[in-house]
């Protein structure tokens, strides 16, 4: 429906027309490769998604993705890519997220919570992609189903800065904050802040009321 507040956007973003457009474009592709898309989703340029078969990739309410340079601070430098990587994976994302050039990769799972705000060019991955054994990555399929597989889980109003990577097994706690260019092989407890590759703890976040903002 257009409200009175979409034609003043019209006049005072150029892109606003072409992003309505590619809204439906985007929620009619998903419908037919297993990607849920509820609400109002926001997008700026064009993501991937990718699902194997009896898989699903889920984002809840008011999600906000950015794949293209131009409307984020730091660029990015791919657009948001989501993929399931084998059968009955899943990745799972709540309300109100925020991501700029995000990739989500799960073999198993990937579950994040309600308004988790993702940096640029961020990687999250359930997987190690390829073997250990050197023997078995010169072979293509048993390279892949050898890789050591751990579920993701990312609670709720956590904030991971640009270029951070979340590796498999990792669970992090509601509220944490994840520094820029940190790389986390372990959990992270609620509140903490962690930076540095392995990442570790540099502070704690104080919890401020919402009704008090």
């Amino acid at each position: 429906m257009i409200t009175f507040r979409n034609l003043i956007q019209f006049s005072r973003y150029p892109c606003f027309l072409s992003d309505l457009l590619l809204y439906g474009a985007i929620k009619l592709r998903a419908f037919g490769i297993r990607v849920r898309i509820d609400g109002q989703a926001r997008f700026r340029g064009w993501p991937i998604f990718s699902t194997y078969p009896k898989s699903l990739i889920s984002i809840g309410k008011n999600a906000y993705l950015i794949s293209r340079s131009r409307d984020t601070a730091l660029g990015v430098g791919h657009c948001c890519i989501f993929r399931t990587l084998r059968n009955g994976a899943r990745i799972s994302i709540g309300n109100d997220f925020r991501a700029s050039g995000v990739t989500v990769c799960a073999m198993a799972s990937v579950l994040i919570g309600d308004r988790v705000v993702i940096g640029a060019d961020v990687v999250i991955a359930d997987t190690d992609f390829h073997a250990i054994a050197p023997g078995v990555r010169c072979f293509q399929d048993a390279d892949s189903n050898e890789a050591r597989v751990l579920p993701v889980q990312i609670g709720s109003d956590v904030f991971i800065g640009c270029r951070a990577v979340i590796l498999k097994g990792a669970l992090i706690g509601h509220g944490a904050v994840i520094g820029a260019g940190s790389v986390v092989t372990r959990n992270v407890a609620p509140f903490e802040i962690v930076a540095g590759n392995p990442a570790r703890v540099v502070g704690t976040v104080k919890p401020v009321p919402l009704s008090t903002l």
